[in-house]
């Protein structure tokens, strides 16, 4: 369905990463690793990427709960988003990255890096 999407002209738009961000061992909160079928559905459809960076965090208690159970955690993930309800939310939208710039990229974890360095550059715009 997706690739039929892209493919009628229209935009797609992924959260790469599949998951809420968690705890890391360092105590800082991390993505995921971005999913490989999402870096590969990219480089098949030879499309340009607009990367997107929600400026946002969960709050402790949301957090938490994810180091005692992720079954907790998504059980209040609808309270959490419902959470920001009134509240400003700022978004960075970065230069489009085309697809020949993409093609570039022979290896799937290398392309996933680069995309999500990108994404990740615009950490500190606000």
């Amino acid at each position: 369905a997706a690739m039929m999407q892209v493919r009628a002209g229209e935009p797609m738009g992924f959260f790469p990463a599949g998951a809420v961000s968690k705890l890391n061992t360092r105590f800082h909160i991390d993505d995921r690793e971005w999913q490989p079928t999402i870096i590969r559905l990219i480089k098949q459809m030879k499309v340009p990427v607009v990367p997107i960076y929600f400026h946002s965090r969960n709050s402790w208690w949301f957090t938490f709960l994810g180091i005692v159970s992720w079954k907790l955690r998504t059980l209040r993930l609808p309270a959490e988003v419902f959470r920001k309800k009134n509240a400003t939310m700022h978004i960075s939208i970065g230069e489009t990255i085309p697809a020949e710039e993409i093609e570039k990229f022979d290896d799937l974890k290398l392309l996933g890096d680069y995309l999500k360095q990108k994404t990740y550059d615009m950490r500190t715009l606000k």
